[in-house]
């Protein structure tokens, strides 16, 4: 910045050396008899981006647009109210500046004072108040304009996008795509697309851009505007939700179980694994007996109109008309306060309810067998000193079938009393080690009679 005492006849101790001195807006001395610059002060450099040692001495009508210099010089004569013109910044960069022409009386000459505003339109008051990043750029790819939210999303204070270059503002590896871009919009090409830009830190901000080429009125490409929406986090959400779909995907493939969804129909909307063909959209009866319809409805029935769980096993009817146990567990899926769905968890448990009825059979072939034969079989305990009794020894003693197996001291009180010490001889000998152990004893049964 030019001082004072530089300023060519002007004397460092007059009132007008510390009236121009003192200016905290930006603005411009000027020679009244050239129009050239004497005096440019900081604020003037930090509006424009010009340096005030590479401006004081030039005609001041060289700063400003071409179609900007004849209105000056016109108005310099006559000073009048405000006005606005383009004033060209670092980099020939387009800034819209309002003027205020006075004239300031040193003795006997006058200098031309230029005060600059930087001029905010009403367009551009709504568009800083926008919610989505504004971007307008010249011929050249440089930025003449960036909203508040623009600079925002970039990581950038409002007004510090002014002048860089398109390019310095995405990632490398998006420098190809973008002369692709500024190319279609050169040939006048209108589009909206997705695109990475960079912010002030490095980081990726992906963006959507609908943008349209600029044209002066001669048809020639002078740039481009472009109304940007931050897409970081709808992207960081769909990210999300894909990672989310193939985990449960991943859980529901390689469950042991089945997921169904199931509608207010009863007919399926969802299966993690189809095992029939056409399963969805079927009813749930179309693959359950007859016989157990109606249960199965009574279970659907609490789900949707009781909001509350339940479990059931039932047996599903195969396309080669065979059955199968499953077992299912049964939730209401509650949106917006209502029931809309209920969700099963399947399970085969077939195997399961073979081996269970196996097992019953054999224990009734037992008991038929121990009863033909009178013969009873026990099992004790010793950590609990409870017995586990079959149904035929219950009948050799006389106890009640409903009665639990007797502890060990509760079945020696049934042994006669002679034999009791004998018993119990007997039975620790058997519990101390393995091999078959053979006692004989006699028991008193509840209505007095002995058996042996």
């Amino acid at each position: 910045m030019k001082e004072i005492r530089d300023i060519p006849h002007v004397d460092p101790s007059s009132a007008i050396a510390h009236l121009v001195g003192g200016f905290a807006e930006a603005i411009a001395l000027l020679d009244a008899e050239t129009g050239r610059i004497a005096y440019w002060n900081q604020p003037a450099e930090a509006l424009s981006g010009l340096d005030a040692g590479e401006i004081v001495g030039r005609p001041f009508v060289e700063l400003l647009a071409p179609e900007a210099r004849e209105g000056f010089v016109q108005r310099l004569q006559r000073p009048a109210s405000p006005f606005v013109v383009d004033l060209l910044g670092a980099a020939q960069q387009r800034l819209a500046i309002e003027l205020s022409l006075n004239r300031l009386p040193d003795g006997p000459r006058s200098w031309p004072l230029v005060i600059m505003r930087r001029f905010q339109s009403e367009e551009h008051l709504i568009l800083d108040a926008a919610f989505q990043g504004v971007l307008r750029v010249d011929a050249d790819a440089r930025v003449t304009y960036a909203n508040a939210r623009m600079a925002d999303m970039l990581g950038y204070a409002h007004g510090a996008l002014d002048g860089k270059s398109l390019f310095e503002l995405v990632p490398p590896d998006q420098i190809e795509n973008l002369n692709t871009y500024v190319a279609r919009r050169q040939s006048g090409i209108k589009e909206q697309f997705e695109f990475c830009m960079a912010r002030r830190d490095g980081s990726p901000l992906w963006t959507l851009i609908t943008t349209n080429p600029l044209h002066d009125g001669a048809g020639r490409y002078v740039g481009a505007i472009a109304m940007i929406t931050d897409l970081h986090e709808r992207r960081a959400a769909e990210e999300a939700l894909r990672e989310s779909e193939e985990l449960w995907r991943s859980l529901l493939e390689y469950a042991p179980q089945w997921v169904l969804l199931i509608d207010h129909d009863r007919r399926i909307q969802f299966i993690s694994r189809d095992v029939q063909a056409e399963t969805l959209g079927r009813s749930i009866y179309d693959f359950t007996p007859p016989e157990e319809q109606a249960a199965l409805k009574a279970c659907y029935d609490t789900v949707f109109d009781e909001a509350r769980p339940v479990q059931y096993e039932s047996r599903v009817v195969n396309p080669d008309g065979s059955r199968r146990w499953l077992e299912a567990h049964v939730g209401p899926v509650i949106l917006r306060g209502e029931v809309r769905y209920a969700i099963a968890i399947v399970s085969d448990v077939d195997e399961r309810k073979t081996a269970e009825e196996r097992l019953r059979k054999s224990e009734r072939q037992l008991a038929n067998a121990q009863q033909m034969a009178q013969i009873g079989s026990w099992e004790f305990y010793p950590d609990t000193t409870l017995t586990d009794w079959s149904e035929e020894i219950y009948h050799i003693f006389g106890f009640p079938l409903d009665r639990p197996g007797p502890s060990l001291e509760a079945f020696m009180a049934v042994v006669h009393p002679e034999d009791r010490e004998r018993a119990r001889r007997d039975s620790a000998q058997a519990l101390s080690g393995p091999g078959p152990h053979v006692q004989h004893f006699r028991i008193v049964r509840a209505d007095g009679s002995v058996r042996f």
